[in-house]
């Protein structure tokens, strides 16, 4: 371990030791970046979308845990392993949340973004942060740097959103090129929606109650580009929504529970190419980011006597820095990162533990690349610490640190210029959250991590048939999970409960194929096809053996078109859903309807005016995502954009 230390303060302090730092010189090239599996949705599909929980749905091998309508609390889960494996990244850093690990899609907003790309082990990208390493799977969201037409300065947008479930959310984004170098973008977004949709359950039609939202949305990001790159960027987020419970019988289709949230932070990215060491280049970057997050949960036995009276609040603090250094020689490379993170979870309930985590996460990568063949070889140590103010729940002292090393192994081949192979091995362990060790009456301080061993091999062709592009590929994997945690909400979406699932093996088969073409008019069509397998080993003897676990589909699948002619533009994306379970034991009881959806998207361009229209679900289709919290049917969202 000393040795290891040692060697990542040496690597950090070659910045120190350049007398001036310069630009990279032209010669000395980076080597290329080793090939993982990813998956990748640009702006131009992002603008048709109306949140990033509808964008990431359409990626292979993804869940999205949905508990219906606009507020509901929306979380993806890739690969089966569970959300909380899956990190979510905001250029770069990775949005915190120590208290349950699962982060709401349904607050952040498509605006401003350039990409949103899906990484089944991680980021290929040289100078990542050490906890970018830790994820079993991760999603980018990527923001648009500002770019400006000639002779212009300012860049604005509106747009109205409105339709079903009493949508209205006014948006506007203003961008300003304050010199060559910096610009300066500032986004800000109202929503309010009652909620309120029909939906069909024991042969009766029923209308959603309590599924109103009311949000605000603010961000403003600054970027400089010269001899070095930096960027800072703060975000607020405030809310207030019913949290509807789950329909279990006719007379009973609803709480009058409510959460409010007020989140924020603000955070900043560095980086910069060095002088030539010499036959070696250098590069550092340098990031941080302070998060706080308040949310009170509150019950109202007048309006459900069946309710306890409780008024919870929530406040929790994550401060994270991080650095990272890399040295290159055009074939070659070797990578050091070191992280820290701080939270603290404060709470008005009694007896909480209140608790405090201190992190590190230490990552050391090499990488080798050439024209045809990359490799990167990367060892994870990451250290846990925590403490508490008192054990009167029954909490243990001796289990507050834990440490872990976690090596991954990512590889590309390129044989020709049709065909790429690629592949991944990775281990993965995922810390407990503050709410599985500590939450009042249900945490468990002795919960060792969850460890996950990652293994992917997939193969890529691509083709050029005169005027179409043709690509089609196919990835297959492996997964065995060990301590797996598992949560499951009980009478609604915030109190949960949580279950041990010693051993879980997730087997998985993905094809895709695109097709595209620009001749008289421009096209695009996607098949993307998921099979898993993911089953129970805890216990040979229990029912639950070889189940399917929750909420996993052995079948899944998107079929989606676009067409884009003379300013108009239509989108047809099909996505067919097998049945799943809600527990392990595959029992009748316990089985959620195979579904289907079929939704078109409209758009039409007239100079700086677009005018879009999404018809969601248009086949009226009735179903549900998480068992007893039933989807909305046919609805239909319209805008308007307006530029200037």
């Amino acid at each position: 371990m000393r040795k290891f230390f040692t060697i990542t303060v040496l690597i950090l302090a070659i910045p120190a030791m350049h007398l001036a730092a310069q630009e990279l010189p032209p010669a000395l090239k980076l080597a290329p970046l080793p090939s993982a599996s990813g998956d990748t949705i640009s702006r131009e599909k992002l603008r048709t979308e109306t949140g990033i929980a509808d964008v990431i749905r359409s990626f292979s091998g993804v869940q999205i845990k949905d508990f219906g309508g606009l507020g509901g609390l929306k979380t993806v889960n890739v690969r089966s392993m569970g959300s909380e494996y899956t990190g979510v990244f905001i250029d770069g850093l990775q949005v915190g949340n120590a208290q349950n690990m699962q982060v709401d899609l349904g607050r952040f907003s498509t605006d401003g973004l350039d990409a949103v790309i899906l990484y089944n082990a991680q980021k290929d990208g040289r100078l990542q942060s050490a906890k970018e390493y830790a994820s079993g799977a991760a999603v980018y969201l990527v923001s648009a740097t500002p770019s400006f037409e000639e002779g212009k300065v300012r860049n604005m947008s509106a747009r109205v959103r409105s339709g079903a479930f009493g949508t209205f959310e006014p948006t506007i984004e203003y961008e300003r090129k304050l010199s060559d170098k910096n610009s300066l973008r500032l986004i800000g977004d109202y929503l309010y929606a009652d909620g309120r949709y029909h939906f069909r359950k024991f042969d009766s039609t029923m209308v959603r109650q309590n599924t109103d939202l009311r949000s605000f949305r603010a961000e403003g990001s600054f970027y400089h580009r010269g001899s070095s790159y930096w960027n800072l960027r703060a975000w607020y987020y405030d809310s207030e929504r019913g949290l509807p419970g789950p329909v279990i019988r006719r007379l009973k289709v609803t709480t009058a529970d409510r959460q409010m949230d007020k989140d924020a932070f603000l955070q900043g990215k560095w980086s910069k190419r060095y002088g030539d060491l010499g036959n070696w280049g250098s590069e550092g970057s340098a990031a941080g980011k302070y998060s706080f997050y308040y949310t009170r949960y509150r019950t109202d036995p007048f309006k459900d006597p069946g309710a306890l009276p409780i008024d919870n609040t929530y406040r929790q603090h994550n401060a994270y820095g991080t650095y990272s250094h890399l040295l290159s020689n055009g074939k070659y490379s070797i990578g050091l990162a070191q992280d820290a993170e701080f939270s603290y979870l404060d709470a008005n309930l009694r007896d909480f533990a209140w608790p405090k985590r201190l992190s590190t996460w230490n990552a050391v990568s090499f990488a080798v690349a050439d024209e045809r063949f990359s490799m990167s070889l990367n060892l994870l140590y990451t250290f846990a610490a925590d403490w508490f103010s008192n054990n009167k729940g029954g909490f243990k002292k001796e289990s507050e640190i834990r440490s872990f090393f976690t090596p991954s192994l990512t590889f590309g081949f390129s044989p020709d210029a049709h065909w790429t192979l690629s592949g991944f091995l990775k281990k993965t362990c995922r810390m407990p959250s503050f709410n599985d060790l500590y939450y009042t009456l249900v945490g468990n301080s002795s919960l060792e991590p969850e460890k996950a061993w990652q293994f992917d091999l997939g193969a890529v062709r691509r083709d050029n048939l005169g005027e179409v592009l043709s690509e089609g590929k196919i990835d297959a994997y492996f997964y065995m999970v060990s301590d797996k945690i598992v949560a499951v909400p009980t009478s609604n979406q915030f109190r949960w409960s949580m279950y041990n699932i010693g051993q879980t093996r997730i087997f998985g088969i993905e094809p895709t194929w695109k097709l595209s073409g620009s001749a008289a008019v421009e096209w695009g069509f996607l098949f993307k096809y998921t099979f898993q397998r993911a089953m129970d080993f805890t216990d040979r003897e229990s029912i639950t053996w070889k189940g399917q676990i929750p909420y996993i589909p052995k079948h899944a699948g998107t079929i989606s078109m676009n067409v884009s002619w003379r300013g108009w533009r239509t989108d047809a994306v099909w996505m067919v859903t097998g049945r799943r379970w809600s527990s392990s034991a595959n029992l009748t009881d316990y089985e959620i309807d195979a579904w289907n959806t079929l939704d078109l998207r409209f758009s039409k361009a007239v100079r700086n005016i677009t005018f879009r229209l999404n018809v969601n679900n248009i086949t009226n289709t009735h179903y549900e995502i998480v068992m007893n919290y039933p989807m909305p049917g046919a609805n239909v969202i319209a805008s308007i954009d307006y530029s200037f």
